[in-house]
């Protein structure tokens, strides 16, 4: 049976809590309505671990680069996240307090 799931993630600073994604793939972001999230982007890392994350790049050397905004529904491409077991977003400036989704989809259950 395949799930999708939801997972707040608040943001302390720029950074938000690393998200397990065991047999998951991050497939998408919500974010609320909330004019503070206009302008920023959000940087990727990811690790095996959470003492061990690295900048996410893409396979043309680029750094993944998200770009956010009030009241958006974000698809991701997953080739830039399939395989990563800890992910982190990291954004332009501070979100301290501001909470979004990350919405993965489980195709092993």
């Amino acid at each position: 049976m395949n799930t999708k799931e939801y997972t707040d993630l608040t943001f302390v600073g720029t950074d938000s809590p690393a998200i397990y994604l065991a047999k998951h793939i991050l497939t998408a972001l919500v974010i609320p309505v909330d004019t503070d999230y206009d302008g920023k982007s959000l940087t990727v890392k990811a690790g095996n671990s959470t003492t061990d994350l690295k900048q996410v790049y893409d396979q043309d050397g680029d750094a993944v680069v998200i770009q956010i905004g009030s009241n958006r529904y974000i698809f991701l491409d997953l080739q830039n996240f399939a395989g990563a077991t800890y992910l982190q977003f990291v954004a332009s400036a501070s979100l301290d307090g501001k909470t979004i989704k990350a919405v993965t989809f489980n195709t092993q259950e």
